[in-house]
């Protein structure tokens, strides 16, 4: 998967219940990044990964959630959660985000 992310020195820290998140969104291949955003292609990994639909505002609690749940089967992280926004349009309600935990096999 080839997605953008923004540049180390762009990210913006907010206080969550979680440690980091990476917000990423999949690009079409031959596609350039935005500005301030780079592209990276995510080496294959073993995630655990919930589907949000609707408002991105709400993302935080779909987010404390799917961290508890790798907490409570005794998951080992490896990495940083990431958002993928897979769909997003001028209706927020009708926003999809892929939340995912990289974790270590």
């Amino acid at each position: 998967m080839v997605v953008v992310k923004p540049r180390a020195g762009d990210r913006h820290e907010t206080e969550l219940m979680v440690e980091s998140v990476d917000v990423m969104v999949p690009v079409a291949p031959g596609m350039s990044a935005p500005p301030g955003f780079e592209s990276v292609s995510l080496p294959s990994q073993a995630v655990a990964y919930t589907i949000h639909h609707g408002n991105a505002a709400d993302l935080s609690g779909a987010e404390a959630v799917l961290a508890d749940w790798v907490e409570m089967k005794s998951l080992r992280k490896a990495g940083a959660m990431r958002r993928i926004y897979v769909k997003q349009g001028k209706n927020p309600k009708k926003d999809i985000t892929e939340i995912q935990i990289p974790l270590e096999r």
